[in-house]
């Protein structure tokens, strides 16, 4: 399984380590991805956005989503009904061609998240900005899961690209206020989790 080792630096995420495990090379089966097409919308990340598994997922009667993550090596997009990405900086020129090398890429919607900035949102008709909700965060972690999350469901309702904005921006700023990526009871990390992953954090 994968491991991430997060450290909370006034309360923003510092990734101290991160291993993929398994699924840095894992591609679903025939059958897995015959099974996925039973459902109406299929959303992927990470590695698996490299692996050629969009173009079929596209080539099936299910919408499709990818998160993008950080990554700039983009896949053929066309069919993609939207693609998130996230740029570290304000919503600048640079924000801006990073949503337009989506939309040539494919996809019918980019969205580009930018933190504490705020976020954008491009189709072929129009650009559309969205500005952060002012908070004292408690932990950033989960925030960008829970806006994607948020925009498709919003999407899938018929609301307007910047609806979609809003309603993204507000589930991710909920999900900055509390420790975790959601709700939970917490554990203290075990000791050998560290040492094997992370021995300089063992004190």
């Amino acid at each position: 399984t994968g491991v991430t080792l997060i450290r909370l630096v006034r309360n923003d995420r510092e990734f101290l380590f991160e291993e993929f495990g398994v699924g840095a090379s894992w591609v679903p089966s025939a059958d897995v991805i015959t099974d996925l097409q039973a459902f109406d919308w299929i959303h992927t990340a990470g590695p698996l956005t490299t692996s050629g598994l969009v173009q079929t997922l596209v080539a099936g009667p299910a919408r499709v989503s990818v998160d993008l993550s950080t990554t700039r090596d983009f896949p053929q997009m066309d069919g993609v009904d939207i693609a998130f990405c996230s740029w570290t900086g304000p919503l600048d020129r640079g924000a801006h061609m990073l949503a337009e090398s989506m939309i040539s890429a494919g996809a019918v919607v980019a969205v580009v998240t930018c933190g504490a900035h705020g976020s954008l949102a491009h189709t072929n008709a129009a650009q559309t900005i969205a500005e952060a909700i002012p908070v004292s965060p408690v932990d950033t972690c989960g925030a960008g899961d829970s806006y994607i999350s948020a925009f498709v469901h919003s999407y899938l309702r018929g609301l307007s690209t910047p609806d979609c904005l809003l309603e993204a921006t507000r589930t991710a700023t909920k999900t900055c206020m509390h420790l975790g990526s959601f709700r939970q009871q917490h554990r203290t990390i075990p000791d050998w989790l560290k040492r094997d992953y992370y021995p300089s954090a063992v004190r």
